[in-house]
């Protein structure tokens, strides 16, 4: 009899202490203040609990971006996990946000999962539970119509910004440096990206704009998410929102290195295409300079030297060439009425403009 109650008495106490050593094992988040330089190994989890208010609130888990760490969030009512209150996402890969109401001031346990394909990934990051009114703070801000410049994006990871805009319509480009970053772009309502405004495409490639329309001033979220096949895409980009004045023209939402295959043809087509048209003009002008009509002139625009040749020999000397058109405007000159003003000198019948006649012998 007293060895079951020592049993009973064993089992209790090392229940208790693996109860105590389980709590202790929690580490505290307090409200809107996050805790920094949180590691996690390969295939691990991190624990953390949390008093909080009644309302609406957000972990986010704020990845180093020298890191390649993957990510899930398990928000639960208990210790143990199995009574979940919400998960920030399913399947593998990174699902840093996730957001839930609570009715009345709660206790919430929060578990950071390692979640990649293989568990294989490890790194620093930064925890915290926020509010609706600390939570806009959180991630990198854009500013309308004022890109954000060198941002990186590793390969198989995402990267999240927040942007506050007033009604109206909106465009989001993201322009890739020198790399072959393949993007997707996705807007939401929410942090934890359920709430979907638009995405830029679907299926795996390169979507690197999108445009949405806001009703009214809003608070949007914008994730930029690598989307190759083999998701192994990598490099620096820039990210800007704009309003339709301030969209970036066609160069700038062209590759890069399209943009270099465009001008190596133009300077090796344009200087052909102006010669050409050089060319054409020069051989047309050439032709049109020597086409002339012959007329009969009167003696008296006959230059003297040849007038005794006029009076000995008839209309020999009469007959002289006009340019087939008016060198000054182009206008077809007749055979009938033509205005001599001088030796071999006619006047264009349209703009009056002068034209030199060339004396020949028959």
């Amino acid at each position: 009899m007293m060895y079951r109650h020592r049993l009973i008495l064993g089992i209790l106490l090392v229940s208790t202490f693996l109860l105590v050593g389980t709590v202790s094992a929690q580490t505290d988040l307090f409200t809107n203040i996050p805790r920094i330089d949180e590691y996690l190994y390969s295939g691990t989890t991190n624990d953390y609990v949390s008093d909080l208010g009644a309302g609406h609130w957000t972990v986010v888990a704020y990845l180093d971006s020298w890191y390649d760490l993957e990510v899930k969030i398990t928000v639960s009512w208990d210790i143990s996990g199995l009574n979940i209150i919400t998960t920030s996402g399913n399947g593998t890969g990174n699902y840093p946000y996730a957001d839930f109401t609570l009715n009345s001031s709660s206790t919430v346990y929060i578990t950071v999962s390692e979640n990649s394909v293989y568990h294989d990934t490890s790194g620093y990051y930064e925890i915290g539970v926020y509010d609706d009114s600390h939570l806009s703070g959180v991630l990198p801000l854009i500013v309308a119509n004022a890109p954000r410049t060198d941002e990186y994006l590793y390969s198989g990871s995402t990267c999240s910004y927040v942007s506050d805009l007033e009604a109206g319509h909106w465009t989001i480009i993201v322009a890739p440096d020198w790399d072959d970053l393949e993007v997707k772009i996705t807007v939401s309502w929410d942090i934890s990206g359920l709430n979907i405004i638009t995405t830029s495409g679907y299926g795996t490639g390169n979507y690197p704009q999108v445009d949405f329309t806001l009703d009214s001033n809003s608070t949007v979220y914008i994730t930029v998410s690598e989307n190759s096949v083999y998701h192994d895409t990598s490099g620096y980009y820039e990210i800007g929102v704009y309003d339709d004045s301030h969209v970036p023209g066609l160069l700038a939402s062209i590759d890069p290195d399209d943009l270099i295959i465009i001008i190596i043809l133009a300077v090796i087509f344009i200087p052909i295409c102006i010669g050409c048209i050089v060319s054409n003009r020069s051989e047309r002008g050439g032709r049109e300079s020597y086409e002339s009509i012959t007329v009969e002139a009167p003696i008296h625009v006959i230059p003297d030297k040849y007038q005794e040749s006029v009076q000995y020999h008839g209309s020999q000397t009469t007959t002289v060439r006009l340019p087939l058109k008016c060198p000054s405007c182009g206008a077809e000159v007749s055979h009938e009425g033509v205005d001599w003003v001088g030796p071999l000198e006619a006047k264009c019948g349209y703009c009056g403009g002068t034209m030199r006649a060339t004396f020949e012998r028959l």
